[in-house]
């Protein structure tokens, strides 16, 4: 059996640059010698089917794409895209979630971006053609194509519109989100944005919902009550949530045990962390793993 790992994608350059939004045209045949390639990335993906039949993965997951269909790829998911039979065309967007940040509050794209990975089992990727009937989006992947091949003044500024009105359409046609309120205070919403970050550094260790709230020196009950009001979920169901997406990528990229991983990434057992594992993802972490291994 083969051992097949995820490995990590940099973030596209051009001219010594960083680049928010990548885009490329992909054309793959059946039978070309084209390897296996699961990889994950910064980057929010969009997958837009143009002709033929794909086969999207995304972790031990596979999504039949063809013309006219859409697929989201979250940040840190591995995935890859790979043709059966046939040919298969796609469009490829990719843009890093700072780019949904509005009106200069980070927390307000952070909390839509909640509403897309809060539920793994809930929010299904694919978006049928049938499904975006006549929600505008062909029209918007159309633009971004002709503005990203020209690069013509502006161009940067009609691409990020495009990418908003279909992230708006995926929102309010798959996820469940309430906006945050507009009375929570500026210096707490700031609070909670630097918990955000904080968490992320804490993945590995006990970090729990008293030391979060110790850090924003605000109470136990009242931070709760401010976090969930203002992303939807518990801090505890947040960091448990990000913790878990970290051992997906652990199970896709390392040859780590699965009790190795529910140790490290602060689990009372590994019963407990494949229970919660098996929840989210639909399957156990070691038939996780497995499953891709005979991918090929």
């Amino acid at each position: 059996m083969i051992e097949r790992k995820a490995v990590e994608e940099a973030r596209a350059r051009e001219n010594g640059w960083e680049l928010p939004v990548h885009c490329l045209e992909v054309h793959k045949t059946a039978g070309e010698n084209q390897p296996f390639r699961l990889h994950y990335h910064d980057y929010i993906e969009l997958l837009y089917g143009l002709s033929g039949e794909s086969q999207a993965i995304i972790g031990e997951k596979s999504y039949t794409m063809k013309k006219g269909d859409l697929i989201v790829v979250n940040p840190g998911e591995a995935h890859d895209v790979r043709v059966d039979k046939g040919e298969g065309a796609y469009y490829v967007i990719k843009f890093l979630p700072e780019l949904l940040y509005a009106q200069g509050k980070s927390l307000v794209g952070i909390r839509y971006l909640l509403s897309l990975w809060q539920d793994e089992i809930a929010f299904a990727p694919a978006f049928r053609a049938e499904e975006i009937g006549e929600s505008g989006i062909d029209g918007c992947i159309g633009e971004i194509k002709r503005e990203w091949k020209t690069r013509s003044a502006g161009y940067e500024l009609i691409i990020h519109a495009s990418i908003m009105r279909i992230f708006v359409w995926i929102l309010r046609h798959r996820c469940t989100f309430t906006p945050i309120s507009s009375d929570l205070p500026p210096e707490t919403l700031a609070l909670l944005e630097k918990t955000l970050a904080e968490a992320s550094a804490h993945l590995y260790e006990s970090w729990s919902t008293e030391d979060a709230a110790a850090f924003t020196h605000l109470s136990y009950s009242y931070f709760s009550r401010t976090f969930k009001r203002a992303f939807g979920i518990s801090f505890s169901a947040y960091i448990e949530a990000l913790r878990l997406r970290e051992a997906e990528k652990l199970l896709l990229t390392t040859s780590r045990t699965v009790s190795d991983i529910a140790c490290s990434l602060g689990f009372s057992s590994a019963s407990y962390f494949t229970e919660r594992f098996r929840l989210r993802y639909g399957a156990p972490p070691h038939k996780f793993r497995e499953k891709l291994r005979k991918m090929g």
